[in-house]
Parts: C-alpha cells; sequence; structure tokens
C-alpha cells in the first residue's frame, strides 16, 4: 500500500517538474507564439508545479485510494495542471489533451466499469450539450471548454460534472470582478482563460463534491 502512495506521489511530483515545459512546448507549436520566462521564474514555476502535483496526488489518494478511480483522477489531474498553463499562457486548451483524454478515459469506462457507464455517459452527453448551447448562444465560452467538461465528466460523472461548472463560474465572476475593482472596466477588453476556472471547479468537486452537494442543499431548504 505504501510502495503505491509513494508512486502516485512521487511519479506526480516528477512530472510536475516538466508541465511548464511541455505546456510551453505545445502552446508555442499551436500558436507560433513563446512566453519569455525569466530563469527564476521558471525555477520557482517548476518548483510550485512540483508542490502542487504532488499535493494533489495525495489528495486524491486520501479521496478515492490508490486504486483505478485514483489513477483515472490523478491522470485527469495532470491534463488539467497542462491545460491550465496552456490557456493562462496561450488562450488555448489544445485538442491534442481533451480529445486524448476523452477517449482514453472512454475505454477506460467502458472496459473496467460497464455496470456504471449509463451515469458517465449521461454526465458527456448532458453537460456537452448544456455547454455547446451556451457557447453557441453566448459566444463567450469556447469549444475548448466544452471539450475539456466532456473529457472531465468520463471520471467525475453526474451529477458533480455540473457542479464543477458552477464553481467555476463563482470563481470567474470572482476573478473578473477583482479585475474590474483594480484595473477598471476597461480590462474585460482583454479574454478571461475560463480553463484555469473549470480546472479548479473539477478538482473541488472530485475532492468535497459530495460535501459541496450537502451544503448547497441544505442552504436550498
Amino acid at each position: 500500500m505504501a510502495e503505491k502512495v509513494f508512486l502516485m506521489i512521487g511519479v506526480s511530483g516528477f512530472l510536475g517538474y516538466w508541465f511548464p515545459d511541455l505546456a510551453m512546448w505545445i502552446g508555442t507549436r499551436k500558436t507560433e507564439k513563446s512566453i519569455p520566462l525569466p530563469p527564476y521564474s521558471r525555477v520557482l514555476l517548476k518548483a510550485t508545479m512540483v508542490g502542487v502535483s504532488a499535493a494533489l496526488a495525495w489528495g486524491v489518494k486520501w479521496r478515492l485510494g490508490t486504486g483505478l478511480e485514483g489513477w483515472l483522477a490523478i491522470f485527469l489531474i495532470w491534463l488539467l495542471l497542462l491545460i491550465v498553463l496552456t490557456d493562462m499562457w496561450f488562450l488555448i486548451i489544445p485538442n491534442l489533451i481533451t480529445y486524448g483524454g476523452f477517449f482514453l478515459f472512454m475505454l477506460v469506462r467502458f472496459f473496467s466499469d460497464p455496470m456504471s457507464i449509463d451515469n458517465y455517459l449521461f454526465a458527456v452527453v448532458a453537460i456537452t450539450a448544456v455547454l455547446s448551447l451556451v457557447s453557441w448562444i453566448s459566444k463567450g465560452l469556447g469549444w475548448g471548454d466544452v471539450k475539456l467538461m466532456a473529457m472531465a465528466a468520463w471520471v467525475i460523472g453526474w451529477p458533480l460534472i455540473f457542479l464543477a461548472v458552477w464553481l467555476a463560474t463563482v470563481s470567474s465572476l470572482i476573478y473578473a470582478t477583482a479585475r474590474i475593482k483594480c484595473q477598471g472596466w476597461q480590462s474585460l477588453r482583454s479574454p478571461i482563460p475560463f480553463g484555469p476556472h473549470l480546472g479548479m471547479g473539477i478538482a473541488l468537486a472530485l475532492f468535497c463534491g459530495d460535501i459541496l452537494w450537502e451544503i448547497i442543499w441544505r442552504i436550498g431548504k
């Protein structure tokens, strides 16, 4: 048991070290734009990503264990960390990540957990339909965000996927309000990457979704 825990945390920390470089490589190839990072900033970012990735792996172990669900969750976390960086730096959520994760998680669910496939399939179809409609009407939600949530739905299922979107929306509204307070209304002329907020919402739903649902349910009463 201890060996599996150390493996999960160790692999996460190791990958976290390389996430900034990988995100930079993906974003540069996609946009042909590079983001210059001073050496000290790169070192600090790498150290931060190592700590965050390892800490999230420990949280996954605490919440879901080191079985299949735990490894699915930690793999999703790795993809989310990459997406946070690419969206913050380049305003993109790469298809390489969303499509790759979508089909990987789908295949794992179909072959390892066929009894629960209805829940996850419903989550995927429902969140894709709702967010596609929002994207089409508002023009403010990107298709990358839609594909990200469809991918995550194979891991966190129903109803946590909608909780994740709600948490992301609240987070982005708080961020936009703070940005207006600090920089004025003209700050809204530059786009706000939604990927980091979706990543946070997914992580919160993954780690404490049941507790948050209970709180929301009691408040609703």
